[in-house]
């Protein structure tokens, strides 16, 4: 099975992370979790 890597355009990082981190955010305030890391798994 031949797979190839996935490769990125340099030119869009900024766009790129800038959507990522807003998506993020909007998960963790629509489920109401914090960022903070925690003992909890559950």
């Amino acid at each position: 099975m031949n797979t190839t890597t996935p490769i990125f355009s340099k030119n869009d990082d900024v766009k790129f992370f800038r959507t990522l981190n807003k998506r993020v955010n909007d998960y963790f305030k629509e489920k109401n979790l914090k960022k903070q890391v925690t003992g909890n798994c559950t």
